[in-house]
């Protein structure tokens, strides 16, 4: 027997083909009887299955069908009569299946046709479930590396390293926007960092063109509401190191750090809203003549149109 018109339920050929959404053949009863008994999942595959999702499979019954008929063919002895002249009624006979041939014709073409859109229609309909799972696929790895991301800039222990990508077509937006006074300045913000894993500040980094000179870009830290606020300290205290990477082979990298606390500690460090849709405290704290945009390229601190930047912050955790 073909595999292709044998049942994988009953090891028979197929009574009353069905095919199901997933693209599996059974008998329409052995599929039926399978659901009511074994819940409403392929036997193959196990895919989610119900009976709105299992369709008649016309053209394998059609073929089946053929099959039975050549095989009784077969075992049916004809007998031959060459020597007998036909009859004018055998004849007539012949006529009328010689002047039907052509309908005969057409009828099975129309058919054919009729089970073609049907398997056309089922294979749409296998097709469009496989876009479902694979868009269900897709929506899940996302949002696996959006955990993971989550999870590494929390457990970096204050130190992010920010690649800004495309920087050009950014630096044009700040460009662009600095031309438009009654517009607020371009700023571009990173992603935001944990000091430490379970009891740490969170803080992010922010570069936009320099007010006072926009041939520099300023770089600066902010303090941005985090999940432990209420068991640290405030202002924060520590001290924090801004570095722009060379890129160039051998080439020094751009480094300034700065210590933070006591007396007269900027407002920058003080907790962020904790109230409100805003997260990041609108003070920043940085240098707002950090690097000039000329020396980016011939400096090597720009490559490939990536600029990158290393944040190191550190402090003491005092939990209350």
């Amino acid at each position: 027997m073909d595999p292709r018109y044998e049942c994988p339920i009953c090891l028979n050929y197929l009574e009353e083909a069905v095919v199901t959404s997933c693209g599996h053949r059974f008998c329409m009863k052995c599929i039926n009887s399978w659901l009511q008994q074994n819940g409403s999942t392929c036997p193959i595959d196990v895919t989610p299955l119900e009976l709105k999702d299992i369709f008649p499979d016309n053209f394998t019954r059609r073929e089946i069908l053929q099959i039975k008929q050549q095989h009784v063919g077969k075992q049916t002895s004809v007998a031959e009569d060459s020597n007998k002249k036909e009859s004018p009624s055998q004849e007539k006979v012949l006529d009328n299946v010689v002047c039907e041939g052509p309908d005969l014709l057409l009828r099975a073409l129309y058919e054919r046709i009729i089970l073609l859109e049907q398997r056309a229609h089922e294979q749409d309909i296998v097709v469009e479930n496989l876009r479902r799972k694979i868009a269900v696929l897709e929506m899940k790895e996302e949002s696996n590396s959006t955990v993971e991301e989550e999870t590494a800039l929390r457990c970096c222990n204050g130190l992010f390293l920010w690649k800004i990508r495309r920087f050009s077509s950014q630096l044009q937006l700040m460009m662009d926007n600095q031309g438009d006074r009654s517009a607020p300045p371009q700023m571009l913000y990173s992603p935001s960092f944990y000091t430490h894993p379970t009891c740490g500040y969170r803080f992010c980094a922010r570069i936009n063109l320099s007010k006072r000179n926009p041939s520099h870009l300023s770089l600066l830290i902010h303090v941005v509401r985090g999940d432990y606020d209420d068991i640290l300290p405030w202002p924060f205290t520590g001290n924090i190191k801004l570095e722009l990477i060379n890129q160039r082979e051998g080439g020094d990298h751009l480094v300034e750090s700065m210590t933070v606390g006591g007396e007269g500690c900027p407002r920058a460090f003080s907790r962020p809203p904790t109230d409100g849709s805003r997260t990041v405290n609108p003070r920043g704290f940085g240098y707002m003549e950090f690097v000039a945009i000329a020396d980016l390229t011939s400096g090597g601190f720009l490559q490939n149109d990536t600029l990158v930047i290393r944040v190191k912050v550190e402090h003491d955790v005092q939990v209350n």
